[in-house]
């Protein structure tokens, strides 16, 4: 990898004016492979070490997401431990650390200083990542898991990045001694600390340039320059496998080879606004912001996982919207995803889940099922006999399990009861979002939580719906590691119910925020307030503010 002349160096760019969370994209950093999610799909990069992998991905996320829609994107990194970060990646390839932020160009304080390069967040050029010539790239051995950096905000690896010179290796160093913790990012490079050889009869090069890391940035700097590097715009292969490979490096060469078929999904043009419009009068435009936002967000939600997952739909204050937070969110799921969910109403007496939804032809409840529960659990069971006891939403495409609804029964669904038809639920559907009832201290109520995948708290503009949904989401944090995860990680929903603006809409908002993972508004809509709620009977508007609430639901699962 050659350092690039005066006039390779490119200009730092500032900070895009905005940032946005799509298409949204996931990547998890493994041993050794990086794993991209975007639009639904999940594409694995691997190589030898993790450098190449994550070359790659990076290259494949400029490509695939950031080109199309010629804006910045938001890229959330996960390491094998969990932490997280928030990497930056702009249409001129540059990507940065979004909580250092980028830097304009500077020089470097002297390497003996105790504070090591200035400037954090500096900005560095993918096309800074990979040679122009390919084949003649050689990547440094992994170093070791120990030296591996993980994911967080501390000091990132000085890494020097050796000239390369004719007949010799390019060879990748990282200094460690002030090495503390850093993102992903910062070791983009696989390193190894040998100084490069001089093939046999070739002249010794000029001695090695060295590049380096700002020790509190996220990606390399040079260390002679004052701009970051421009380098390739295609992502190094993981290793070098053109002719002449001696027999013996062969086997390796098979094991990093990149494969010739081509991951990602082609994005479609504009099919609304106005690009839309023009792409119907024989036009090939790209989608705009919003319509990337909303496909990013259809995406999630059609997202079938290994495995049934549940969601618990609680606030133990009457009048939250818990109701219909449990129809909308099912019906979203359905109509995008496809068949496989089921609304429950999990409410210890009688639940208003059946009162909000269409009837089938029997009024069959969970009472009903219960004593069926091994019948439809045998092998010889069928999917079909789940209509006995289910109400089928014909235009939402999901089924209904009603709670008791006799006013004189005096049977309360137990935590035993919910295991048995829980066991049911998720025999036969891939998703089950639970209903609840207001008592917190209910055995149903309980076990339902112990069973979530998930938690939704839905809050209305009226102050007490928040103030009961985060003291139960108190109460959840100190319980059991299980119940703090569903609330770490809760997804809540404040919708209006009074027309007009509410400036204690803002307020609740900004009050949640701190307490969950993800907050979603929900807009005033005449269809919610009384009667079978259906999606179809939604202003536009309304719908589009409940996929996005499905979609940050999705993303907890």
């Amino acid at each position: 990898m050659t350092n690039p002349s005066s006039t390779d160096q490119i200009t730092t760019p500032a900070a895009p004016a905005a940032v946005h969370d799509f298409p949204r994209i996931n990547a998890r950093f493994l041993a050794d492979s990086v794993e991209i999610e975007l639009m639904g799909t999940t594409h694995t990069f691997t190589g030898r070490g993790t450098t190449p992998a994550r070359l790659q991905a990076l290259h494949f996320i400029h490509q695939s997401a950031v080109v199309p829609v010629a804006r910045a994107v938001r890229v959330h990194t996960y390491d094998q431990d969990g932490a997280y970060a928030r990497l930056i990646v702009t249409p001129e390839g540059d990507y940065y650390d979004e909580d250092r932020g980028p830097a304009g160009p500077k020089g470097h304080d002297s390497p003996d200083s105790p504070d090591g390069p200035s400037g954090p967040g500096e900005v560095t050029s993918m096309a800074a990542s990979a040679s122009s010539d390919a084949s003649a790239q050689q990547l440094g051995d992994q170093h070791s898991t120990d030296d591996r950096t993980t994911l967080g905000t501390g000091s990132c690896d000085t890494v020097e990045l050796a000239k390369q010179t004719p007949h010799a290796e390019e060879t990748h160093h990282v200094d460690r001694a002030s090495q503390t913790t850093g993102s992903w990012f910062d070791d983009f490079t696989d390193t190894d600390t040998a100084q490069p050889q001089p093939q046999p009869g070739a002249e010794a090069g000029p001695p090695a340039e060295t590049t380096t890391t700002d020790a509190r940035s996220a990606t390399p700097i040079p260390g002679n320059s004052t701009s970051p590097h421009r380098l390739s715009p295609t992502p190094p292969p993981a290793s070098s496998t053109g002719e002449g490979v001696a027999q013996q490096d062969r086997p390796l060469a098979r094991a990093n080879r990149e494969s010739f078929i081509r991951g990602g999904r082609a994005i479609g043009p504009a099919t609304q606004g106005w690009r839309g419009g023009l792409n119907r009068l024989g036009l090939h435009l790209a989608p705009g912001t919003k319509e990337a936002e909303f496909r990013s967000d259809v995406a999630e939600v059609t997202r079938h996982w290994p495995g049934p997952r549940t969601v618990a739909i609680a606030n133990p204050k009457g009048s939250a919207n818990k109701t219909p937070a449990t129809v909308m969110l099912s019906a979203v799921f359905a109509r995008y995803g496809g068949a496989g969910v089921l609304a429950w109403d999990n409410n210890e007496t009688r639940g208003s889940l059946a009162w909000r939804t269409q009837h089938a032809t029997h009024a069959s409840t969970v009472l009903d099922l219960l004593p069926r529960v091994d019948d439809l659990l045998a092998t010889t069971a069928q999917s079909a006999e789940m209509s006995h006891f289910t109400h089928h939403q014909a235009g939402d495409k999901f089924d209904v399990l009603h709670s008791d609804q006799s006013v004189e029964g005096d049977h309360e669904v137990s935590s035993h009861d919910v295991d048995r038809v829980h066991q049911v639920a998720t025999r036969y559907y891939r998703l089950v979002l639970m209903d609840s009832g207001n008592n917190e201290r209910a055995d149903n109520w309980r076990a339902m939580m112990q069973r979530a995948h998930a938690l939704v708290v839905p809050c209305t503009n009226v102050e007490d719906t928040p103030e009961a949904g985060a003291l139960m989401l108190d109460a959840l944090a100190s319980r059991d590691p299980h119940s703090e995860e569903l609330a770490n990680n809760a997804v809540a929903i404040v919708s209006q119910r009074t027309p007009g603006k509410d400036a204690n809409m803002a307020r609740i908002v900004a009050g949640l925020r701190p307490l969950v993972g993800t907050v979603v508004t929900i807009p005033f809509d005449p269809a919610l307030v009384s009667g079978t709620i259906s999606f179809d009977a939604l202003r536009p508007g309304t719908q589009r503010a409940w996929l996005r609430a499905a979609a940050a639901v999705a993303r907890t699962l």
